[in-house]
């Protein structure tokens, strides 16, 4: 009887991480789509400023999250997303409108990617 606890706890258990990792991921990467489409949006105007300022914030986030992401996620989704950063990063600093609205949607498609890799669905279990 006491390995029948013990299964059910564990099973609890990885229930509940599974749930906090998730939750985890997908307020990070909201709050990252919600600054990306900022500086998306200020770029538009051509406002490179508030756009600069905006993706700073954004950059300095993501090294936060960064750490944390590490252990829930694989590794070269975060090494996709860094490269990325750093391709708006110099294209901000070029000021080419057309290419940066580009690689900021492919930022935004990366951040989507590990939001969907985290839910809980069939086709990421099988």
């Amino acid at each position: 009887m006491k390995v029948w606890y013990i299964v059910v706890g564990f099973i609890v258990l990885i229930i509940t991480l599974t749930i906090i990792s998730t939750n985890i991921i997908i307020g990070a990467t909201h709050h990252i789509e919600d600054n990306l489409t900022k500086a998306y949006d200020y770029i538009k105007i051509n406002n490179y400023t508030l756009a600069k300022s905006s993706f700073c914030d954004t950059i300095k986030e993501w090294e936060g999250y960064k750490k944390k992401w590490a252990m829930l996620i694989e590794h070269q989704e975060i090494d996709n997303i860094d490269e990325q950063i750093a391709r708006v990063k110099e294209l901000l600093e070029q000021g080419n409108k057309d290419l940066l609205l580009c690689e900021l949607g492919t930022l935004k498609f990366y951040i989507n990617h590990v939001k969907d890799m985290a839910l809980l669905k069939i086709e990421n279990i099988f």
